[in-house]
């Protein structure tokens, strides 16, 4: 299925790598093509250089792509940025919001999907934990964010974690997103499954089905693992499975930074169902931008290009989280 082009995504790793509009570091990227050919990006954890060259801390912001210029989506001022989403309920480093997938309703309205986050340790990320899930309506013309209300699935199984839709239905996976002071590494052990609910395209009110394994059922309490849980070859389990899916020519394509920042490849499943079962396609080497004792490499996700085949993004990071400028997606192209 995956044959690799070996030159980066130039334009996307330039432009991310000197700012994007005062955005000099965040992670977590998914972007989104709007329908007049606009990209919605939203980030997590997001650094931001003020006129005067300080460095901003957010939880959470924006960029709104038009060609090859961004525009960053913040709140608070140029001097003083805050969080694009939720900086008037929250509380840096304790209460939070860290931004999910979300979906073009209609012309001018998106619906973007939040984590709502409780550092519950001593310090940030001892044990960052998701309470709830919510979501906000972003008006596409203004790109004002309007209140935040409770998700389909309010929960915190994160039900939007990816969203992807075939036309007629959309698809919401769910992922714990518990990485942080869960176990002897950090992770949970829901970290390796992934649950599926879906709903109606032109329903957005209706309640969710979830699949339970054989069928679909409103019975949250029986959802199901849909990912892969082991590698092809070695056998070796997946213990965190941060999936991102994309829809096309009448298939589901996976591709997963497996084990997140302690994993060192990229997977791509492929299946005929959105709830799988997944066939894997292609395991890929994935290196951090650097020393492997000092940065690593996590989540991978599908973003729009102009290139020919489909652009992947890569965070990166310092494993002490201390600034730099390994702080940002890196962008290559494969041909699907």
């Amino acid at each position: 299925l995956a044959t690799f082009i070996s030159t980066a995504s130039a334009p996307l790793d330039a432009a991310f790598a000197a700012g994007v509009d005062g955005i000099v570091g965040a992670d977590y990227q998914r972007a989104t093509e709007l329908d007049d050919g606009r990209v919605l990006w939203v980030f997590e954890d997001v650094f931001i250089e003020t006129p005067d060259g300080d460095l901003e801390f957010v939880h959470n912001a924006g960029a709104l792509q038009t060609g090859g210029c961004f525009e960053a989506l913040v709140g608070g001022t140029d001097e003083r940025p805050q969080a694009w989403v939720g900086s008037e309920t929250s509380h840096e480093l304790v209460h939070w919001y860290w931004p999910l997938d979300g979906y073009q309703l209609v012309a001018d309205t998106f619906v973007l999907h939040l984590a709502e986050m409780v550092e519950r340790g001593d310090r940030y990320l001892d044990n960052a934990t998701p309470t709830a899930t919510w979501q906000v309506s972003i008006d596409l013309t203004s790109m004002t964010v309007g209140p935040i209300t409770p998700a389909p699935d309010p929960t915190a199984a994160l039900y939007g974690f990816e969203i992807v839709d075939d036309g007629d239905v959309r698809y919401f996976y769910g992922q714990c997103h518990r990485q942080f002071g869960f176990g002897e590494i950090g992770h949970d052990e829901c970290a390796a499954t992934v649950l599926l609910a879906r709903q109606p395209i032109y329903e957005p009110q209706a309640p969710l089905e979830y699949w339970d394994g054989d069928g679909w059922t409103r019975n949250s309490r029986r959802a199901e693992n849909v990912a892969p849980l082991v590698t092809p070859g070695d056998e070796q389990f997946r213990f965190a499975n941060p999936m991102q899916v994309a829809y096309a020519a009448g298939r589901w394509i996976a591709v997963t930074k497996v084990n997140d920042w302690f994993g060192g490849t990229l997977h791509f499943d492929v299946a005929e169902q959105p709830q799988g079962p997944w066939t894997t396609t292609s395991v890929r080497p994935v290196a951090p931008p650097g020393d492997p004792a000092v940065v690593t490499s996590y989540f991978a996700s599908f973003v729009p290009s102009d290139e020919e085949g489909w652009t992947l993004a890569v965070s990166s990071n310092r494993w002490d989280g201390a600034y730099s400028d390994a702080y940002r997606p890196r962008f290559e192209t494969v041909d699907l």
